[in-house]
């Protein structure tokens, strides 16, 4: 039996089995939600750390779009971002490289980050990486 990993976007959803080979799938669980199967090999990330600045209004409609395209137009499977001290960290997950080159390329997304880099953060690291494994613990 062929399996391929299911990754969870939203929390206590059903775990879905399939096997590829002769379609089966079993569902565990009695929550319903958004899942999205990832292939066992080859899910990336972007980790954006950055050191914030001024983040008026318009910062805040600004991440809700870019976080909206992100999803709608490109494929982000999940996104984390949490602000800690001086400190912003956000996560976003990809099915593909070539997902995450479209995305940097989108033109609505290069503008934000010509307004990131001009006016919202004082400076930012941005890592491309591809998750190799997960471990995970009562979810």
């Amino acid at each position: 039996m062929s399996k391929v990993k299911v990754q969870i976007l939203q929390h206590k959803i059903n775990l879905l089995i399939l096997d590829v080979n002769s379609g089966f799938q079993q569902i565990i669980g009695g929550f319903n939600c958004r899942v999205c199967v990832i292939k066992e090999l080859g899910m990336y990330a972007v980790i954006f750390r950055a050191k914030p600045g001024i983040q008026d209004d318009e910062y805040g409609k600004t991440v809700a779009r870019m976080r909206d395209l992100a999803f709608d137009k490109y494929g982000c499977l999940d996104f984390v971002a949490v602000t800690e001290g001086e400190q912003e960290v956000a996560i976003s997950y990809w099915e593909d490289e070539a997902s995450i080159k479209a995305w940097k390329s989108d033109s609505e997304h290069s503008l934000a980050q010509e307004a990131g880099r001009s006016r919202w953060y004082d400076s930012y690291i941005v890592q491309v990486v591809e998750v190799k494994r997960e471990y995970k613990f009562n979810t």
